[in-house]
C-alpha cells in the first residue's frame, strides 16, 4: 500500500509539473491575469478599470431590462436574436469590450449569449460579466 501511494504522488507531481511547462512555454497558453478568465469571465475590478471601452449585452428578459439596466446596454437575448444584433449594430463600434451579463451567477444565458456572438460577430473581445446583474446590483457598481 505504501508503495501504490509513493507511485500516486509521483505521477502527481511530474503531471502537475508537465502542465506547468506546458503552460508556461505554450504559445497559446490562457493567461491568469488581467481580469478575465480562459472561460470568457471578467471581474469587477476588469471592469471599473475597462468602464469606457466597455458596451454592455443585456442577455436577459425584455421584461427584466425594462426594469433596470446597464447604462447604455443593448437587449440581446436568445428570445428576439435578429432584433439584439440591429440594436448592437446600431451601437456598437468594432473594438469595444462587449460585456454580456444575465441575472445571477447560476444564470448561463449570459455565457451562451457570449459564445454565439464571438461566432457569429468573430469577434474575440466579448466576455460576460462575472456574478451577472444580481451581484453588480449587490456591490453598489450599478449606482455608476
Amino acid at each position: 500500500m505504501n508503495r501504490m501511494l509513493r507511485q500516486f504522488l509521483c505521477l502527481l507531481i511530474l503531471s502537475i509539473g508537465a502542465g506547468l511547462l506546458t503552460w508556461a512555454f505554450h504559445p497559446r497558453a490562457p493567461q491568469w491575469t488581467g481580469g478575465w478568465s480562459a472561460e470568457g469571465a471578467v471581474s469587477h475590478a476588469f471592469v471599473e478599470s475597462n468602464w469606457d471601452q466597455i458596451l454592455w449585452i443585456d442577455a436577459r428578459s425584455a421584461r427584466e431590462y425594462d426594469e433596470g439596466h446597464m447604462p447604455g446596454a443593448v437587449l440581446v437575448n436568445e428570445d428576439d436574436w435578429e432584433g439584439g444584433l440591429e440594436r448592437l449594430f446600431e451601437v456598437w463600434d468594432p473594438g469595444q469590450i462587449l460585456v454580456v451579463y444575465c441575472g445571477a451567477e447560476a444564470c448561463m444565458t449570459s455565457r451562451a449569449v457570449m459564445h454565439r456572438l464571438r461566432e457569429e460577430l468573430h469577434e474575440d473581445s466579448v466576455y460576460y460579466l462575472d456574478g451577472g446583474w444580481d451581484l453588480w446590483q449587490a456591490t453598489g457598481g450599478a449606482s455608476r
